[in-house]
């Protein structure tokens, strides 16, 4: 019995001092990882796509770069891989992260919006 309140002791430790959060991190009305010409023409591809971006951290150290501007980059190039797009117009942001102390933790960005290729 009383190893088994131990272990639930421990359980309830760890997990109450795990830590997460999702919040927006904006709109944005138009986003890309290629060189934009606005003179030339772009059609609508796709009305929703989304790009996705994960960093882990295992124990103590980073599986990978957890920087913000390198995850939202990697949502966008996500995104815009998916579809086939040049551009993505009317954007959200959203970031979400969760933390087990010494376990295991992820920070992800996800990108949703509308696909546009260039008119060739």
């Amino acid at each position: 019995m009383k190893r088994i309140l131990t272990t639930l002791l421990l359980i309830g430790t760890i997990a109450a001092g795990g830590t997460a959060c999702a919040s927006s991190q904006g709109s944005y009305a138009i986003a890309s990882d290629k060189e934009i010409d606005f003179s030339q023409n772009y059609e609508k591809t796709q009305d929703s796509v989304t790009g996705v971006s994960i960093g882990r951290i295992i124990i103590l150290f980073p599986a990978g770069d957890l920087r913000d501007s390198v995850r939202l980059k990697e949502a966008i190039v996500n995104a815009m891989e998916n579809s086939q797009a040049d551009l993505l117009k009317n954007v959200k942001v959203t970031s979400s992260y969760f933390y087990i102390p010494f376990i295991y933790g992820e920070s992800k960005y996800e990108v949703e919006g509308e696909a546009w290729t260039q008119v060739k």
